[in-house]
């Protein structure tokens, strides 16, 4: 339980974070972060067709069609 996708901002944060969160995943045996595009949970203002990603390639932040597009997700898991 706890597990959600990031918002745009939280996505955002990680990407600053890459080399960090990356370092840590390999340590603990798990998958590190591509270049690759990545879902927000947040849905497009004018469309509720389209969601927000973040590429890791280079921080930039774009909307993209749900029901056409195969990007990532990243879980992450809340925390007290």
């Amino acid at each position: 339980t706890g597990w959600y996708l990031p918002t745009v901002a939280e996505l955002y944060t990680i990407y600053q974070n890459k080399d960090v969160v990356d370092a840590s995943l390999s340590k603990a045996g798990g998958s590190t972060f591509g270049k690759s595009w990545y879902w927000s949970c947040c849905q497009y203002p004018s469309n509720d067709n389209n969601a927000w990603v973040l590429d890791f390639t280079n921080g930039y932040v774009y909307k993209s069609s749900k029901s056409t597009n195969s990007d990532y997700v990243c879980s992450v898991r809340a925390f007290n």
